[in-house]
């Protein structure tokens, strides 16, 4: 099965401690990289999946995913810049 690059849901802060997925292939693996490590992974079950972090994330950083369909093809999105601020909900 040919793969699409899923996308990485902005923004991200470095408060966060999850990211937003789109675009995913159910039943693919999904890992999110930062600096060549690997500080999430989950399997995707829908088109939209929220990837647990393992590691805290560093104001400048870039975030990249990489997602493998098994028997397919793997696949690296755009990378992500970490912003400083936590964002706040506008009231």
């Amino acid at each position: 099965m040919e793969l699409l690059p899923p996308r990485i849901v902005e923004p991200i802060c470095v408060a966060a401690r999850a990211v937003r997925v789109l675009g995913c292939v159910p039943g693919a693996t999904l890992r999110i990289l930062s600096g060549g490590q690997v500080i999430g992974v989950a399997q995707a079950t829908a088109a939209a999946t929220d990837i647990a972090l393992t590691a805290p994330l560093h104001p400048g950083a870039a975030i990249a995913l990489g997602a493998h369909v098994p028997g397919g093809t793997a696949v690296t999105s755009e990378s992500v810049k970490v912003l400083e601020a936590e964002l706040t909900a506008l009231k």
